[in-house]
């Protein structure tokens, strides 16, 4: 997900963000058809620390039929609720000046309202405006092709530390190519004529044409294939079915205050019987990795204090792990104190 956060390596990581997932309780959302099209919208409202001025114009493209945003081009997927109440679907975004959250608002009729603006759970502005077509293709904008985006979120992916995913400006144009910059690399990512061009940072100051934009898309598949692969085991890559994934069961409770007033479930009740299938990582049992997860996870939405990671069963094909927190996040000005108390079950297919 240009969704919730991107965690991008495998086992503990993909352990790690499901735990983040399930303490936000963010909840997969789909998007209105009756929305889809292109959007010419200008920002207003414009708050401390937003990323954007007043009068900022920005091409949003609505796609109910896969639930993704486009914004000046950047695909955003892994549309969610806050929670099952939220009225507001929202994209996740990383710009330089830090995360951003887009909520779609829609009015009583279910037309379009607005686009609003958060980081974390703090209202930045809004993006106000009209649609200017049906259209749904992300790279009207500036003309990106889908290999292009492609390539450029792999890139992101699996080779972060070149290329992070909250450090790349937005798409624009310079001498004919489409360009994204990042700022902590120095590195320059360019579109042309269909194929990807690098320079700056370890790249030097020459322009290097990586090739076709779909031979490019190939290759990062198959590099994040390789990455991805739990302790080598990967049906694209050595051909076993179903190695190194398991089924987890999350069950717990979590408590909310706000206001001066505390609401207790169980997890189950907030989001129903919680159980994830055919999940591809790794032993994911480390009380250190487990911590520094859920403390990066939080460090742009909120605080967590008094982590504890009990790992009850650790076996090849059998991890038990008790996970409790509490956790303070802000949305919309209102500070929410939370307290976890998780239990995983995960068994090895």
């Amino acid at each position: 997900m240009k969704f919730t956060k991107s965690l991008r390596t495998a086992g503990l990581v993909a352990a790690g963000a499901m735990i983040g997932q399930i303490a936000l309780a963010d909840v997969p959302a789909d998007v209105s058809a009756s929305l889809s099209g292109t959007y010419e919208l200008t920002y207003d409202f414009s708050q401390s620390g937003s990323p954007f001025t007043n009068g900022y114009p920005a091409t949003f493209v609505i796609n109910g039929a896969d639930g993704s945003l486009c914004v000046n081009g950047s695909l955003l997927t892994g549309a969610y609720l806050k929670n099952a109440g939220d009225a507001e679907v929202r994209w996740d975004e990383s710009t330089v000046a830090g995360a951003v959250s887009y909520g779609l608002s829609t009015k009583a009729d279910g037309s379009f309202n607005e686009i609003n603006v958060y980081s974390g759970g703090t209202f930045l502005g809004q993006f106000t405006g009209e649609r200017v077509s049906t259209a749904t293709d992300c790279s009207g904008a500036l003309g990106l092709s889908a290999n292009a985006l492609a390539a450029i979120n792999l890139a992101e992916e699996v080779f972060g530390d070149l290329f992070p995913f909250d450090g790349g400006s937005e798409f624009f144009e310079i001498k004919g190519y489409i360009a994204r910059y990042y700022g902590d690399t120095g590195i320059y990512v360019g579109f042309k004529d269909g194929h990807v061009y690098v320079v700056g940072g370890p790249f030097g100051d020459k322009i290097i044409d990586q090739g076709d934009e779909a031979a490019v898309v190939l290759k990062l598949e198959n590099a994040k294939l390789k990455i991805e692969a739990p302790k080598g085991c990967n049906e694209e890559i050595t051909g076993q079915l179903g190695c190194g994934n398991w089924d987890i069961a999350i069950t717990g409770t979590v408590s909310q205050t706000m206001m001066g007033m505390t609401l207790n479930l169980k997890l189950e009740d907030l989001l129903g019987a919680l159980v994830l299938e055919d999940v591809p990582m790794d032993n994911p049992a480390s009380e250190a990795e487990i911590k520094r997860i859920m403390n990066e996870y939080y460090s742009d939405i909120g605080t967590i204090e008094d982590l504890v990671v009990n790992i009850v069963t650790n076996t090849d094909d059998h991890v038990v792990l008790d996970v409790a927190f509490k956790a303070h996040i802000v949305q919309q000005g209102v500070t929410i104190d939370q307290v976890y108390d998780l239990h995983y079950d995960m068994t090895r297919n």
